[in-house]
């Protein structure tokens, strides 16, 4: 399975919403650092908020970067899933 193609302000918002990371500001891009249980999991490059489509091989880099499969990375973006069970999520993948 592929990543779907989506606008980088919403795997940005989406991220930012679902996974409450902590924030360190860049010039370009802002950087998401993942804890659970106050522990780092990842850090992941943000997209920019403008609607410009980011196509798989681009958006790739930031599945990897949260330790996600291809349709886990879509079912984050896709599913109204919010904060806990988001964490899930990234903790069985952690696990």
């Amino acid at each position: 399975m592929s990543i779907t193609d989506y606008p980088e302000s919403t795997i940005r918002e989406k991220i930012l919403t679902k996974l409450d990371p902590r924030l360190q500001k860049g010039r370009k891009h802002d950087k998401a650092y993942i804890y659970l249980d106050e522990i780092l999991v990842t850090k992941v490059k943000l997209p920019n908020a403008h609607n410009r489509i980011m196509k798989e091989s681009k958006s790739q880099y930031i599945c990897s970067s949260l330790r996600l499969k291809p349709q886990d990375f879509n079912r984050l973006i896709d599913c109204p899933l919010r904060g806990p069970e988001s964490y899930a999520l990234l903790k069985n993948k952690a696990d």
